[in-house]
């Protein structure tokens, strides 16, 4: 299993013949536009089924995608609702003995909707995304089949979070009993884990750069350790909401209306430095944004 972005690995695997199951990714979900993020929260802490469905222009992906998982260019839905869809088809999976090889999975709240109304604040956002993995993890690692599982996790992007080193880092981490548990200071990207997903799976490089990419060996012991995780509840509340446009004045109203007009009409569609000035307000308030050394 993976969590987020992987190319093409899933075509890859398919013309291998292994059982792929993708979770919001390469989909649209339709669904009705004048519900907002606070009706399906509701929607989801009520246990209400599916009002929603997913549909793709990429005919090999049609009987492979979860029908009701929301696509991950998509902030209106709570990422709770995305793991209660993932570990509803775990479930179902693990009775029948019928796990698919490549499972790749989609959580994108981190990305968080700046100061946009109707929307929660970037910290409850956050939260929702970690809280949603929690679940995930811990269904996994509490299944028969963790034992022959691996997961790997990954940001589809940095976020521009430049650091003391730099700006192209990213989180990168290996569940499985075989893990070594360490921090690995060994230099992998994205291509890495592709290359490692192929190794687990028998599959050859699909060209010259996972064929050329360093699986992740540093990361795995040969012998494992039984091992499970336990979800910690979130100490933000998820449904702490931006104010409303006609509660806001100066720079709080202009960060809002920059964050529902021109950054988060798309997950990745932001300007970053924006971005990164609308988070920093949020939780610095008028303390002097960072500028050059």
């Amino acid at each position: 299993m993976v969590y987020n972005k992987t190319g093409y690995i899933w075509n890859h695997a398919m013309a291998f013949g292994k059982k792929v199951r993708i979770f919001g990714e390469a989909c649209l979900t339709v669904y009705d536009k004048k519900l907002k993020w606070t009706d399906f929260y509701r929607h989801q802490q009520e246990g209400k089924p599916a009002i929603w469905h997913n549909e793709t222009t990429i005919a090999p992906l049609r009987p492979i995608i979860s029908p009701d998982f929301p696509d991950n260019d998509n902030l209106v839905f709570t990422d709770q609702l995305r793991a209660d869809v993932f570990i509803r088809e775990w479930d179902r999976y693990e009775a029948g003995d019928s796990l698919p090889h490549l499972m790749i999975v989609s959580l994108p709240n981190d990305h968080g909707a700046g100061l946009s109304p109707d929307f929660p604040t970037p910290d409850a956002m956050v939260a929702d995304n970690d809280l949603a993995m929690g679940r995930i993890i811990e269904r996994i690692t509490r299944s028969r089949h963790f034992d022959s599982t691996l997961i790997l996790i990954t940001q589809d992007d940095s976020q521009s979070g430049w650091d003391h080193i730099s700006g192209y880092r990213t989180v990168g981490m290996v569940i499985s009993p075989y893990s070594t548990g360490d921090v690995v200071t060994t230099q992998y990207n994205q291509t890495s884990m592709v290359r490692t997903i192929e190794q687990i799976l028998g599959l050859p490089p699909m060209h010259s750069l996972d064929a050329t990419a360093s699986p992740m060996f540093d990361c795995f012991r040969s012998t494992p350790v039984k091992r499970s995780f336990q979800t910690l509840p979130s100490n933000i509340p998820l449904d702490k909401m931006n104010k409303p446009l006609n509660a806001l004045r100066g720079k709080e109203r202009r960060y809002a209306l920059e964050s529902m007009n021109e950054l988060f009409e798309e997950v990745d569609g932001g300007e970053d430095d924006a971005m990164n000035r609308i988070v920093w307000y949020f939780t610095k308030g008028n303390k002097k944004y960072p500028g050059k050394r």
